[in-house]
């Protein structure tokens, strides 16, 4: 008997598991479409209320921080061809989920004084925590592990670790 309850638990947290990996998938989609959209506040609805972003160099942002960042970037962005996230690693511990997701964008940067617009193209590497919430699942924490952007003929490439 004791091996069919261990069985129907391990049936159940798979299931959990795929539940949850589904639910966050969407959440990354809808992150991607508000991306293209430059949707800054649909994005910041996908994070906790304490939600904290850690760049390559250890800067950290606060929810706000990181929202006015968004805004800071999207204002150099003419428009977005492609706004992408996959997730490669999912682990889920209960109400929290870690995962390593690949972060892809392109499209072409807006005039400025000095340049003429370009295109550009960014993939990242992040590892993301997330918590499950009476809403859904929101971003508590997001830390940069690597960035590889090119924009025209600069092409910058930084790392800090790997998965």
């Amino acid at each position: 008997m004791r091996r069919y309850a261990i069985a129907a638990r391990k049936v159940r947290h798979s299931e959990d598991h795929v539940s949850a990996r589904a639910e966050i998938e969407e959440l990354y989609g809808k992150t991607a479409e508000a991306v293209k959209n430059k949707d800054v506040d649909s994005i910041v609805s996908f994070l906790a209320d304490d939600a904290m972003s850690e760049g390559l160099t250890g800067q950290v942002y606060n929810r706000q921080e990181w929202a006015a960042d968004m805004k800071r970037d999207f204002s150099k962005v003419k428009h977005f061809d492609r706004a992408e996230y996959k997730l490669e690693k999912l682990t889920l511990k209960g109400d929290q989920a870690i995962v390593y997701v690949i972060e892809h964008f392109s499209g072409t940067l807006s005039d400025t004084a000095d340049y003429p617009s370009k295109p550009f193209v960014t993939t990242m590497l992040a590892r993301d925590v997330l918590h499950r919430a009476h809403g859904g699942w929101k971003v508590k924490h997001s830390e940069t592990i690597s960035d590889d952007i090119k924009a025209g003929d600069h092409h910058a490439v930084s790392s800090l670790h790997t998965l």
